[in-house]
């Protein structure tokens, strides 16, 4: 594939929220394109949002198990990603209505 086929494949994963697939193929042109600043951006970005999905799923786990501490931390982790990302402020607001 071209360079501009793959950006718009990688953008294509990352708008359907496949972080993954859209992390292999900025990499995958990173790799003959380090210096690509399209897919730098885009590798970045699938990667804060892998991060932050995997907060917001441990912190529903831990409130399903009751564990509103653990809840918060993994919220709280995700904040250092992207501070004011709707998601973990609904998140957060969830969490601190637990009693």
């Amino acid at each position: 594939l071209s360079t501009e086929a793959r950006l718009l494949r990688a953008e294509d994963f990352f708008q359907r929220s496949r972080w993954a697939e859209a992390l292999v193929e900025a990499r995958a042109l990173l790799a003959s394109e380090p210096r690509n600043a399209r897919a730098t951006a885009l590798a970045q970005r699938a990667e804060e949002e892998q991060v932050i999905e995997g907060c917001l799923q441990n912190a529903r786990a831990a409130l399903k198990q009751g564990d509103r501490e653990r809840a918060e931390q993994e919220v709280r982790r995700g904040f250092v990603i992207r501070k004011s990302d709707p998601r973990l402020l609904a998140m957060f607001r969830e969490v601190m209505q637990q009693p």
